[in-house]
């Protein structure tokens, strides 16, 4: 839907294709081609001339994920009637940093909306800048072309939480066929949400080790009765679950081999 949005041809089959690839990618080690660049490669690389609006659309793909995690996290905070905890310390601290990143995040997509951020003063000086002047110019005219589309970004923040909330819900089916006392669903819908945001920053491939942490951590202080190394094992059991979803797309790569070596090199001159 992001890329059709700017005008870009692109089929459901290479979203598939895509989405697979670059969720493998997010395992290389630190220093090599992530996701989120391959995917505005082998975009680009259908439309020559065209680069910045495919780097807009994975940068913009990656922001709705990320807030979509958010909402979904202050959902469940609103839902289950934490907003005034108090105890434990820990607790207050999550739920009052999730609900002020929510509002924070919010209000950053809609300056990016509003019409004077993207056309205006603003755009003008960033187009000035030298070298990437340019390059920034075609990125906020892509994004002046999501502003008018508005359903479309609507539509992508409920598909990202309805992912979100799929994947809560497999972390607690995890849980609960595991041995000892583990989070109830509704605590789970605030732990998965910040796990998956621990996940996300970019310190080791596709979140290792600070997903499975994470998950210690936070069934240890919100859960009631939870055992030490309950969360481990949680996490440990999710992070298989992500490397059987690599998997395909490491089918997919050796499949087409010769064309995603290329695209490799492609992207590994362009981190350069």
């Amino acid at each position: 839907l992001l890329v059709r949005t700017l005008d870009l041809p692109f089929t459901f089959r290479n979203a598939l294709r895509l989405g697979f690839l670059g969720y493998m990618l997010n395992f290389v080690s630190l220093g090599s081609v992530g996701g989120d660049l391959f995917k505005a490669i082998f975009i680009a690389r259908e439309n020559r001339g065209r680069r910045p609006e495919a780097v807009a659309t994975v940068v913009v793909d990656r922001i709705i994920g990320l807030y979509g995690l958010f909402i979904v996290a202050a959902l469940a905070i609103i839902l289950t009637g934490q907003v005034g905890v108090e105890e434990p310390f820990e607790l207050r601290i999550i739920v009052r940093a999730t609900l002020i990143s929510t509002a924070i995040g919010g209000v950053g997509i809609m300056a990016l909306l509003v019409p004077g951020f993207t056309s205006g003063a603003v755009s003008e000086m960033l187009g000035q800048i030298p070298r990437i002047g340019p390059i920034l110019e075609r990125l906020i005219g892509a994004i002046r072309m999501y502003r008018r589309n508005i359903p479309i970004l609507v539509i992508s923040v409920l598909l990202s939480m309805g992912v979100h909330t799929c994947v809560t819900i497999g972390c607690y089916f995890i849980a609960s066929a595991l041995p000892g006392n583990m989070p109830t669903l509704q605590q789970q819908f605030l732990i998965v949400p910040l796990v998956m945001v621990a996940g996300a920053v970019p310190l080791m491939p596709a979140g290792m080790g600070a997903v499975e942490a994470a998950f210690e951590f936070l069934f240890l202080k919100l859960g009631d009765g939870v055992a030490p190394g309950q969360g481990l094992l949680v996490g440990v059991a999710y992070r298989v679950a992500t490397i059987i979803n690599a998997g395909v797309g490491a089918i997919i790569f050796f499949s087409s081999r010769k064309e995603m070596v290329e695209m490799m090199h492609e992207a590994e001159a362009a981190a350069e």
